[in-house]
């Protein structure tokens, strides 16, 4: 079942028991920038479709499993440490806009999560093929005069 993000701060959230200093450090680097400027902008309702009306429990918000699709590919990092840096790391906490107790997910749900939108139709609306032809062609390297890239 669809569930958007709820993006009203909690009393559990643990930036808000930092020092001071310390959550003026945590204002000043990329995981404000993150909440502010990346997580807004995450389309959560066009995700919807993959998901039942009325069967199931509500899911993991689709804003949280992009969002941390995004950090994996930007600390360039395996899953399991995505995972353990999203239950154990304040500012990846903060950047995703969830409390400790928000940020237990299995592994299994990031898979799941990937494996449904690779042919959606969000996926091919949004970058006009499917996801499959896209990480072929990131597979590519530019500088090869015999490869196909396109640099889509």
């Amino acid at each position: 079942m669809f569930k958007p993000k709820d993006t009203q701060t909690t009393i559990f959230q643990t930036h808000l028991y930092l020092p001071d200093k310390l959550n003026k450090k945590l204002k000043e680097s990329w995981a404000e920038i993150f909440r502010k400027d990346i997580m807004p902008i995450i389309p959560e309702e066009e995700f919807s479709e993959l998901y039942s009306e009325n069967m199931g429990r509500p899911c993991v918000p689709v804003a949280l499993l992009i969002g941390l699709s995004i950090l994996k590919e930007m600390f360039d990092c395996s899953d399991e440490k995505l995972i353990e840096e999203l239950y154990f790391n304040i500012m990846v906490q903060y950047a995703l806009q969830v409390d400790p107790f928000e940020a237990e997910i299995s592994i299994r749900t990031l898979y799941n999560f990937r494996e449904r939108i690779m042919d959606s139709p969000v996926c091919v609306q949004r970058t006009g093929r499917p996801a499959d032809e896209i990480s072929s062609d990131s597979l590519q390297d530019p500088s090869d005069p015999d490869a196909t890239y396109d640099g889509v």
